[in-house]
C-alpha cells in the first residue's frame, strides 16, 4: 500500500478461561503460541495472531473510497480466515533465537475499526535470527499465565522477544514485547505496532535446559 499506519491500543482483552478480561496497555497486536515449546535444542510450534488494530497516520484515499482515516483489522474478528503461522524457538546458552512465519489475513476499513470494508487481503510475514530471553523489558505489561510466570512460579520459562526484524515482504523492524500500561506521562499508542507475544493459554512454555547452562 505504501501508506503509514500506527497502532490503536486494544485496551482490555478477553483471554478467556480463568484469566478473563485484562488490561493490555498500549498493545495493538497479540500473537498466541498454540503449543508447548520444549528444549534443549529447537522446537517448532504453531502460532496465531488473535488481535490487530492499526490506523493510518493521516487522512488518505484508498481504493477510490474517498479521503479519510483508514484502519486495519483481522478478518477473523468478523468470522473470516484466521491468521496463523509457525515459530521455531532455539534454546541454548548464548544462542536463544527464534524464526517465525505468519500469514496475516486483514481487512482495510474506512472511518473506524468497525467501518466499511474497502479491501481484504493477506500478507505473509517472516523473520529469522531474532533474540529472546526470560526477562521482561522494564515497564512491560505482565499478565500471570499469559506472558508472565508461565510455569506458575517464576519467570524461568517465560519468553520475551527483543526486536523482530521482518525479512518478508519488505525489511522492517517492529518492537516486540514491550507494550506498557499508560500512566500520566504516556499517551495511548506511544509504542505503535508493539507485539505482546503470548504463551498459549493452558499450555505452559517449557524450557528444559541443564541448570549449568542457564
Amino acid at each position: 500500500m505504501g501508506e503509514a499506519f500506527q497502532g490503536v491500543p486494544l485496551g482490555d482483552y478477553n483471554f478467556g478461561g480463568t484469566i478473563g478480561v485484562q488490561n493490555v496497555g498500549d498493545t495493538d497486536t497479540i500473537i498466541q503460541r498454540l503449543a508447548t515449546a520444549t528444549g534443549p535444542t529447537a522446537a517448532t510450534i504453531n502460532t496465531k495472531m488473535v488481535a490487530l488494530q492499526l490506523e493510518s497516520t493521516a487522512p488518505i484515499n484508498l481504493f477510490g473510497a474517498g479521503v479519510g482515516m483508514y484502519f486495519i483489522t483481522l478478518q477473523s474478528v468478523r468470522g473470516g480466515t484466521a491468521s496463523t503461522g509457525t515459530m521455531t524457538i532455539n534454546f541454548g546458552s548464548g544462542n536463544q533465537t527464534f524464526t517465525s512465519s505468519l500469514d496475516v489475513f486483514f481487512d482495510i476499513r474506512k472511518g473506524s475499526l468497525t467501518g466499511q470494508i474497502v479491501d481484504s487481503s493477506d500478507m505473509m510475514l517472516s523473520s529469522s535470527g531474532n533474540a529472546w530471553n526470560n526477562v521482561a523489558p522494564p515497564g512491560s505489561v505482565l499478565i500471570n499465565g499469559v506472558n508472565n510466570n508461565l510455569n506458575g512460579a517464576d519467570t524461568s520459562n517465560d519468553f520475551w522477544p527483543a526486536v523482530i526484524t521482518q525479512q518478508n515482504p519488505i525489511p522492517f523492524q517492529q518492537i516486540a514485547a514491550d507494550a506498557t500500561v499508560p500512566d500520566g506521562g504516556l499517551t495511548a499508542g506511544m509504542l505503535a505496532a508493539s507485539l505482546l507475544c503470548l504463551g498459549a493459554l493452558h499450555s505452559k512454555f517449557s524450557r528444559k535446559l541443564d541448570r549449568s547452562l542457564v
